[in-house]
């Protein structure tokens, strides 16, 4: 990424707005879903109780999606209602490929939310192993039914490999020029200050904030405040967000390095008192 572009972040204005649709939509899809089945079947039936089971399930998804409508930043959210149902499906309909996709859904989610950032070899190691444990108790359907259903799950999960090759292969050249300079220049954001860009490297460093605030002689309520601010000026919707999408990234203030902001000392209102 040049020193002239802004990185477009998971949490930013549009994407925030994406979500919301996302979670009307899944709402009104599980609401209509749930209609049907109070209509259309007979609950009171003791073979009916797997339905109730999903009924239950749809009306506590729909509850939890309206949280995400309203804030549409918790998308940790998606990632247990994905998850749920793919056990649900997983453990109870073998033939059902939709168990599949809402596992790689909740996969998804852990991953935009930065759960994968730490780790990572370690979280998808047992996230595989989660996922074959839960294909393996589909044994007890019986071979025949166990072994359509692996065939099933290894296609279906060969073609969506496939596809996100050609999509990564698609980006590839972008994804390296954009890669080759990570820089992430507070200078560009006209509401921020030299000394938010320095709180930001600390925050990189897992400095708490009690230990910024005893060092700026500030409140730990004025210090969290502030950067609330900035991490809505940068589009992320709190330290966690920021550190998905910028931990990587070296922090400038116009033509001030990362090195020098660690060294430099600071006005009332942030600007710079001098440079060491």
């Amino acid at each position: 990424m040049s020193n002239n572009q802004k990185k477009k972040p998971v949490f930013s204005k549009l994407n925030l707005l994406c979500f919301r649709l996302f979670a009307i939509i899944a709402i009104s899809i599980l609401i209509i879903t749930t209609i049907c089945n109070i209509l259309y079947d007979d609950l009171l039936s003791s073979s009916n109780f797997v339905l109730i089971f999903d009924n239950a399930q749809n009306l506590l998804a729909i509850i939890l999606l309206f949280v995400v409508v309203i804030f549409p930043h918790k998308i940790g959210i998606c990632s247990v209602i994905s998850f749920l149902y793919s056990i649900t499906i997983i453990f109870t309909e073998p033939s059902n490929v939709m168990g599949l996709f809402m596992f790689i859904l909740g996969v998804s989610s852990c991953y935009a939310r930065g759960y994968y950032n730490t780790h990572r070899k370690l979280k998808n190691i047992i996230t595989i192993i989660c996922f074959v444990f839960l294909n393996l108790t589909q044994i007890r359907f019986g071979s025949k039914i166990f072994v359509e259903s692996l065939i099933q799950t290894i296609g279906f999960s060969f073609v969506f490999l496939l596809c996100v090759f050609f999509i990564k292969a698609a980006i590839w050249n972008d994804f390296q020029v954009n890669s080759s300079s990570k820089i992430l220049n507070i200078n560009h954001y006209k509401k921020l200050t030299p000394r938010d860009a320095r709180w930001l490297i600390e925050i990189q460093q897992k400095v708490k904030y009690d230990t910024i605030a005893l060092n700026e002689k500030m409140s730990v309520g004025s210090v969290k405040n502030r950067l609330s601010f900035v991490y809505s000026v940068l589009e992320v919707a709190d330290k966690q967000g920021f550190l998905t999408e910028y931990s990587q990234f070296e922090i400038h203030y116009d033509d001030i390095t990362t090195e020098m902001l660690k060294k430099a000392k600071f006005k009332q209102d942030g600007s710079i008192a001098e440079r060491n």
